[in-house]
């Protein structure tokens, strides 16, 4: 047998050998029952398998009151902001595994903001709602937030000034 013949027989046994005959055709994992899943999670995101996010502040929230922090949340988790930012009431009101919505109301006369990534803000009498994804910003007023990472039922959001 010349080497080349030799060479493209062992190619043909190592590739049978990695084949299952219980898959044939299916298309399907050899090991469907780990329940592993192969899709991809959304940018910034982890499997419910993966061990909570870092923030610098923990869950700390009260880290927030001066304007600057980096926190651990959860749907219902309210967030103290300092009255120069012209927002109160700032609430994680919901959150999936792909957006963190964020309630609150503008102090004043003045409201305005906006948002940047995949992200939607609406604001009426006062009341503002933003719905953002990881890696996304919105401001309102004076206040400035970032959803850093979201896993499972935490995001890692980010509290800054605007401007």
């Amino acid at each position: 047998m010349r080497r080349s013949e030799a060479f493209a027989l062992l190619a043909l046994i190592a590739i049978l050998a990695g084949c299952d005959a219980s898959t044939k055709g299916s298309g399907a994992p050899a090991d469907s029952s780990s329940g592993a899943s192969r899709t991809s999670a959304p940018p910034g995101s982890f499997g419910s398998t993966a061990p909570p996010p870092h923030a610098a502040d923990g869950t700390k929230v009260a880290a927030c009151a001066d304007g600057r922090c980096e926190v651990l949340v959860k749907a219902g988790t309210a967030i103290p902001v300092p009255k120069s930012m012209n927002v109160e009431k700032v609430t994680v009101s919901a959150l999936s595994r792909s957006r963190v919505t964020i309630t609150g109301h503008d102090v004043g006369n003045a409201s305005g903001g906006g948002c940047t990534g995949q992200c939607d803000s609406s604001s009426t009498n006062g009341n503002f709602k933003i719905a953002l994804g990881a890696g996304s910003q919105a401001t309102e007023n004076g206040l400035a937030l970032t959803v850093e990472q979201i896993a499972g039922d935490s995001a890692v959001i980010q509290v800054a000034p605007a401007g």
